[in-house]
């Protein structure tokens, strides 16, 4: 059987605007709860009391993977964040993460924008409402709930109950120009707020991990080529188990690709293979060992025509 996810578009620009996207870079490991100033350009907007969880951590609250909340392993490396998104006994109640931008966004420019979260073991409270926005002020300890509209939010329709995946929050929108701080949270009140109690005896909070946020100028469009409109691919799933067919982990274009990167990283961000021949794959092996049933990350790079572009994307061994 093959598996194959067909890219139409180039997904995204080659700079990721968000500094310290994955929260690795430590100000102080944290040794408590509402520390998320000790990531390096991340602070929590408003009084809410937003966290910090990296496995440098000595305090088992706040470590990776094990912490107060649960278990989870980063999405990528070591470290995540957390909030409340809603409180059932306090009305309105939020927390939110914020950071700074590497540059302000151009006005009239449209700009990709994604991050991930996962719904903590201990929290039985699904929300589906979450939502990002850019602003050019920086907000800090204005109440405990943030009165804006985001530029992105998810759909209700993205289900965010998930306890051992991180799922993807994704969007786009055209910048008013000057931005220079992203805010993620719930920017609804109560009311409007789209809630599921998973266990009625332990239904009071909905909060979640934060890891992998990204803003990028959304690329153009690659022009078709031959028969198909397919010019960048790669498998979402192979099965490196001798069979002769899908034993190999390749990257295919259509169009010739200058500075050509390809590299699979697992789920606690190491780097598991990396090529820049655009014929050599990965057979699912690493230092000698053979990689079980997962998921892992790639990151493919390219220029074409004289533009950089990057994808990033899933892959699943299948034994």
């Amino acid at each position: 059987m093959i598996f194959t996810v067909i890219l139409f578009q180039l997904g995204k620009g080659q700079t990721n605007l968000v500094l310290n996207p994955s929260l690795e870079d430590t100000v102080v490991c944290p040794y408590g709860l509402d520390q998320l100033v000790y990531a390096k350009n991340w602070y929590r907007p408003t009084a809410g009391t937003s966290d910090y969880f990296n496995s440098c951590s000595s305090n088992p609250w706040v470590s990776v993977p094990q912490n107060l909340f649960g278990t989870q392993l980063a999405r990528t490396g070591n470290a995540y964040a957390g909030m409340l998104t809603y409180d059932n006994n306090s009305s309105n109640k939020r927390e939110y993460v914020a950071v700074r931008l590497s540059d302000s966004l151009k006005q009239s420019r449209t700009y990709c924008v994604e991050f991930y979260v996962s719904l903590p073991d201990s929290i039985y409270m699904n929300s589906n409402t979450i939502g990002v926005y850019f602003s050019d002020s920086f907000y800090i300890n204005i109440g405990t709930n943030l009165p804006f509209i985001p530029q992105v939010e998810n759909p209700i329709t993205n289900d965010l109950n998930n306890k051992q995946n991180w799922i993807k929050v994704s969007g786009n929108f055209t910048a008013s120009g000057g931005e220079r701080f992203l805010t993620i949270g719930n920017f609804r009140d109560d009311n409007n707020t789209d809630t599921t109690c998973l266990n009625w005896a332990w239904c009071g909070i909905s909060y979640y991990y934060i890891d992998d946020v990204s803003v990028y100028l959304c690329s153009d469009t690659i022009p078709s080529f031959g028969p198909t409109e397919a010019t960048i691919f790669v498998p979402s799933a192979f099965s490196p188990n001798g069979d002769g067919q899908n034993d190999v982990l390749y990257a295919r274009s259509d169009v010739p690709l200058e500075n050509f990167e390809f590299a699979v990283y697992d789920r606690i961000g190491e780097l598991v293979f990396k090529t820049n021949d655009i014929a050599q794959g990965w057979d699912g092996n690493y230092g000698g060992m053979t990689m079980t049933g997962a998921v892992f990350c790639y990151y493919l790079k390219g220029n074409y025509n004289g533009k950089d572009y990057l994808f990033k994307g899933d892959v699943t061994i299948i034994r």
